[in-house]
């Protein structure tokens, strides 16, 4: 209900390149001198090792690489940087990394010298493996003779050789403390490989004496005494190891992969239920998915542990205060006061999911319903956007014919999504995927390599992003696919334009259907959307909402509106409006184009500057508005006449400047009227506490609220002592249509 949120899913965004969705180990790896030329590589890999630091170009980043046979070229990696990583360019692609390419596209060109160069090109982030110590592709790596040996961090930690288990964690420390997560990463994941080693040869080793014991004199003694030493020294080899995969856990919450963290976590706690760090990194990662409940649990028992650290009891209540949300809805006062005093930043909130659920609706595919009886000013649905993206300038997507997308907040949303899904495939992967792209064949693409092609569900309560699902299950998300393309088709259907420029993707929300006339209202408060009921809905009815603004906008507007976004609006404004004769609809938008020109100096949203109109205007503005008046009565449409709303409330601020009382009440009756609204309803619901403001058929729109605060807020005369009664009016539709209190509706009155 905010003038700041007029738009769901306006982006117009070019096409993305293809990805591969062949899982690695299908894709026989090859050298660049056999790899075509000008062409995607399809089905093939190839296998390559950075020369040097990246750089960054029109946001991408370029390097030069070397094959296995020390062919080199150079390499564009396109949508590969996330604008929210936080990661530094060495940290994030140093010199010496290990890299397999599915699939890359290959430019071959020509240099000053006549020799032949190429450049592999890759579009999709998931289209690059980056190969760890712990990949079981590393070896092939380092077996490798270099020709061109790289300089660097990295390469100075692959030759980090001939140390201890304790001595690479110690190395990957120091550089966590840095905050070179990818190489402490790498530090820790070799630590945990030589555990494992060493675990192997103590085995066997113990193996062989166990053998040669087995015939000495005394053998039951001896065979109890080196059993003994083989559960003693495993113990030893269990602690250390565990001791690195809570450090590898570390870096792994620090950059994003939060479900790694808790399954990672998880190998720990099997072995050791009471490893505090495990314990807490595995309800951070599970806090971060908003899998609160989960999240909860790990912080209880590492609170049951050590009841005095501050730190866990900390994030024990903050888990307790969501759990709380996601069961009794969000108070929209602490919303309001987080936005007006940070406008900028995130609020820390839970999703609230009322009594509604995803049913199929006929002719529309699927939408919200309701449970029950749900009366006007409920909170249905509290919503956190998985990612706001802002209104500044975003790194454009590039597809492979080397061609930038458009640079908004769209895009940037795009690209993060693209990241986020390939750290977190379970949940985020999972959550994002299931909404619809309103294209059945690309609904059903593959999610992961490894997978079966599949489409959104049918049924259900909305997914929420945080819903819980079972961790650890071995390549069940082998590889996701980041399918940008998809993505894109996504964000165009579902995300939701913002004050400022900005642009969000609400999963839950995305289930709710449009209707020009709807049955419930959103509101934004940062990144947080709240949506109430604003009539009453019958148990079983298709709950509804407007995707952008319907005031002031013509029925070829809103057409185009609803073609562009892929749906048809059947409401009653657009049965009215389709009832009438093509010429009655060419006048009224001819007129109304013609108001628009006259009141664009004067108008902003609906809402006059601090200069009004000259006298000579606003008569002018009175003929035209008795000839769109002409226009309802000459096709004999006498309900929802909304393209009179707006030239109603400029006759009404002039009315109200040459303290014309009548006149301005008589213009304020008549655009609520033409909404099929009516001031004496809303003010005879006030008096008795009704919440029943608004018909069936009543557009409900923020500016119903703007035309109440000029009626309070105007005629310094008030003969009739109307005034505090409409203020009680405005409170009661803030409350019903926003769930505001009368803090907020009186700071809203006397803005």
């Amino acid at each position: 209900m905010d003038d700041r949120h007029e738009t769901k899913s306006t982006p117009d965004l070019s096409r993305m390149s293809a990805f591969s969705d062949i899982p690695t180990k299908l894709l026989p790896s090859q050298l660049i001198d056999e790899l075509p030329r000008k062409a995607r590589a399809k089905g093939s890999s190839v296998f390559l090792r950075t020369l040097r630091l990246a750089a960054i170009s029109e946001g991408a980043l370029f390097t030069a690489v070397e094959d296995f046979d020390g062919n080199s070229g150079f390499l564009e990696l396109h949508n590969f940087l996330s604008c929210n990583s936080g990661v530094p360019l060495e940290d994030l692609l140093p010199s010496g990394s290990f890299l397999i390419l599915k699939e890359p596209f290959l430019i071959w060109d020509v240099g000053p010298s006549a020799d032949e160069f190429v450049t592999f090109r890759v579009d999709c982030p998931s289209d690059v493996v980056v190969v760890g110590r712990d990949s079981p592709w590393s070896g092939m790596f380092e077996r490798v003779r270099w020709t061109i040996p790289p300089v660097g961090d990295l390469p100075l930690l692959q030759s980090f050789r001939g140390r201890t288990a304790e001595e690479w964690k110690t190395r990957g420390n120091k550089l966590f403390s840095g905050k070179s997560y990818h190489l402490a990463r790498e530090a820790y994941a070799v630590a945990l490989q030589s555990v494992e080693a060493d675990r192997t040869n103590h085995l066997a080793r113990e193996a062989y004496v166990v053998a040669l014991q087995s015939v000495e004199a005394d053998r039951t003694n001896q065979l109890a005494r080196v059993a003994l030493q083989s559960v003693e020294a495993d113990r030893t080899n269990q602690l250390a190891r565990e001791a690195h995969v809570v450090a590898l856990q570390s870096t792994f919450l620090h950059l994003g992969h939060f479900e790694k963290t808790v399954q990672h976590a998880m190998m720990v706690l099997k072995e050791d239920p009471v490893n505090k760090k495990a314990l807490f990194r595995a309800g951070r990662a599970h806090y971060e998915l908003r899998q609160y409940r989960l999240s909860a649990d790990y912080f209880e028992r590492f609170v049951a542990i050590d009841p005095s650290n501050l730190e866990a009891g900390k994030e024990l209540k903050r888990c307790n205060a969501r759990l709380a949300e996601q069961a009794n809805g969000v108070n929209v006062y602490k919303l309001y006061l987080s936005e007006k005093l940070k406008p900028e930043v995130p609020i820390e909130t839970a999703d609230y999911i009322g009594p509604i659920a995803v049913k199929t609706i006929a002719g529309k595919g699927r939408g919200m319903v309701a449970l029950r009886d749900i009366q006007p000013g409920t909170q249905i649905l509290v919503c956190k956007a998985i990612y706001t993206a802002s209104g500044g300038p975003a790194t454009g997507y590039h597809d492979s014919d080397g061609l930038p997308h458009v640079r908004s907040a769209a895009v940037e949303l795009i690209q993060e999504l693209t990241h986020m899904m390939w750290k977190n495939p379970g949940v985020i992967g999972s959550a994002v995927y299931d909404l619809t792209t309103n294209d059945p064949d690309m609904d059903r693409r593959k999610r992961y390599c490894n997978g079966e092609p599949g489409e959104p569900r049918e049924l259900g309560e909305p997914r929420e992003l945080g819903e819980p699902r079972e961790f650890g299950e071995p390549g069940e998300f082998e590889e996701p696919i980041a399918d940008s393309q998809r993505l894109r088709e996504i964000v165009r259907v579902n995300g939701f334009g913002i004050d400022r420029g900005s642009f969000a993707l609400f999963v839950s929300a995305s289930y709710f259907n449009h209707s020009c006339v709807p049955n419930a209202s959103w509101d934004i408060y940062n990144n947080v959307m709240v949506i109430h009921a604003v009539k009453h809905i019958p148990a079983g009815s298709e709950i509804t909402i407007a995707y952008s603004s319907m005031v002031g906008k013509t029925y070829t507007e809103r057409l185009a509106d609803s073609q562009r976004r892929g749906f048809v609006c059947d409401c009653v404004l657009c049965q009215l409006d389709k009832g009438e004769p093509p010429s009655v609809h060419q006048l009224r938008e001819a007129l109304t184009a013609e108001e628009r020109r006259l009141m664009v100096p004067y108008r902003t949203d609906g809402v006059f500057h601090a200069a009004l109109p000259p006298a000579s205007v606003m008569k002018k503005h009175a003929q035209l508005l008795r000839k769109l008046e002409k226009s309802y009565e000459t096709s004999g449409r006498i309900k929802l006449q909304v393209e009179l709303f707006l030239p109603y409330l400029s006759q009404a601020a002039c009315f109200n400047a040459d303290a014309s009382v009548e006149k301005f009440r008589e213009f304020i009756a008549k655009a609520f009227a033409v909404m099929g609204v009516t001031v004496a309803r809303i003010m005879e619901c006030a008096e008795s506490g009704d919440v029943n403001l608004f018909q069936e058929d009543a557009l409900v729109t923020n500016k119903l609220l703007y035309a109440l605060s000029m009626a309070v807020n105007g005629l310094e005369a008030d003969p009739r002592g109307e005034r505090e009664r409409l203020r009680t009016a405005a409170e009661l539709v803030m409350r019903v249509t926003e769930g505001s209190n009368k803090e907020m509706a009186r700071a809203y009155l006397e803005c």
